[in-house]
């Protein structure tokens, strides 16, 4: 036998009438807290605005969607006085942790992350981060006014079914339907959204992935070219406008030396996983000699301990943690932009796919037709052989005839003297 009290919670009366309608005041609660996200969609048109206004309601109404049946399914085990005071703790707790974020990222324009827990949890962090008396008020008198409001909603909803009219019960359950399926509508328009977004690399749609908080997101990608034989590498058609993002990149133009007027010819060879001490004249001779007569930039760091990372601070010249950023808004390295308005050509081949880590939708996003990276059901070495001969019966001919044989001879040497276990992939990119 099911208990009265386990009824009357699985009821849809009890969902409707109590559940629903307080998890929908925390949602306009939780927009109010956040509203000032919004300053940082620096988007135009009726059109971008109308798509963010959608992920945020839905986002939120999702957020507090799953707090609400998190602190529902206590319901089930311990008795209504105890389940209200769950429910005020773990709707105030959120409402207090969305505070908090929605302040950090207006000063830093990031959401809370390990950095800023090990910031709050490091010892003595009170010596260097010192937060005025007014902020503290303020602060203070923000969480008294969500805890009371918290206080107030959920002691009424939760005893509706007690004081009320029938007549008005049914009337709220049929407002609190209507609202609910509502928000259930946008949930599924947001992530449909944004899977459309990711495809036709619509940056008004997919920024919001870094703009809200916890924000998942749906991409459809792989369903879409296997299924509706999509092309989903949309880079062709893409371009990029500086009003599409709220990125300050490059904090300054790159200056050139006026009296240059030669312009040089670049390669960059990259080889994913060959570590620095690698390049010495016993495991790589060749290489290492060649070097010798040129330029070794020995004070450089990588951005990242991993391919998309690396690449990432190579080109673009700033730390791998703006990888997400970049990523989300499609913006390209002033490396590749002042290259292209100095009337440079490029070839980049890679002997692995260039949609993941997403090159096409970062450092390559304006020089698609640049790019040749399918060379079917090949293995790995067949590959690396395949982008060789193609980079050297090139143009690049001339160019690169004298680096040709040092340089993989010195990678088909390092292969088999080297015992780390990791995979060689050759890139050429320029």
């Amino acid at each position: 036998m099911i208990p009265d009290r386990i009824k009357r919670r699985i009821s849809s009366q009890y969902f409707f009438t109590a559940l629903i309608p307080i998890i929908l005041f925390n949602t306009i609660i939780s927009m109010i807290i956040s509203f000032s996200l919004l300053n940082f969609h620096n988007q135009q048109g009726y059109v971008y605005y109308f798509s963010t206004i959608i992920s945020f309601i839905a986002h939120y109404f999702l957020l507090n969607l799953l707090v609400g049946l998190l602190a529902y399914c206590f319901s089930f085990v311990f008795n209504e006085k105890i389940v209200i005071v769950f429910m005020i703790f773990f709707s105030s707790l959120f409402q207090l942790i969305l505070l908090f974020d929605t302040k950090i990222y207006t000063i830093f324009h990031y959401h809370i992350n390990p950095l800023v827990l090990n910031v709050i949890t490091t010892e003595g962090v009170s010596d260097s981060v010192i937060i005025g008396k007014g902020t503290v008020a303020v602060f203070s008198l923000i969480l008294s006014g969500i805890l009371c409001a918290e206080v107030i909603i959920h002691w009424y909803f939760s005893n509706i079914n007690k004081t009320s009219k029938q007549a008005n019960l049914v009337r709220i359950k049929k407002i609190s339907k209507a609202f609910f399926w509502t928000g259930m509508f946008l949930i599924g328009s947001d992530k449909f959204m944004y899977a459309y977004g990711d495809i036709v690399n619509n940056t008004a749609i997919t920024q919001n992935a870094k703009l809200f908080p916890l924000y998942q997101p749906f991409t459809i990608k792989r369903f879409a070219s296997k299924v509706f034989h999509i092309q989903v590498n949309r880079e062709l058609n893409f371009k990029v406008s500086a009003a599409n993002t709220n990125l300050h990149y490059p904090k300054n133009a790159l200056r050139f030396d006026p009296s240059i007027d030669r312009k040089f010819n670049i390669i960059i060879l990259v080889v994913d996983g060959l570590r620095f001490d690698m390049l010495n004249k016993d495991t790589m001779p060749n290489t290492w000699e060649f070097s010798r007569s040129n330029i070794m930039f020995n004070n450089h760091y990588s951005g990242g301990n991993g391919t998309r990372f690396g690449i990432f601070s190579l080109l673009y010249g700033i730390d791998g943690t703006y990888w997400h950023n970049f990523l989300a808004r499609r913006v390209s390295p002033v490396l590749i932009d002042m290259l292209i308005d100095n009337g440079y050509e490029f070839k980049i081949l890679s002997s692995t796919h260039l949609t993941f880590p997403e090159f096409r939708k970062t450092a390559f996003i304006r020089i698609p037709e640049s790019i040749e990276d399918n060379f079917g059901k090949t293995n790995t070495a067949e590959r690396d052989r395949i982008i060789t001969e193609k980079c050297f019966s090139s143009s690049l001919q001339d160019l690169c005839l004298h680096v040709r044989e040092e340089y993989f001879h010195d990678l088909e040497r390092r292969q088999s003297v080297c015992s780390v276990n990791f995979e060689i992939v050759p890139q050429i990119l320029i």
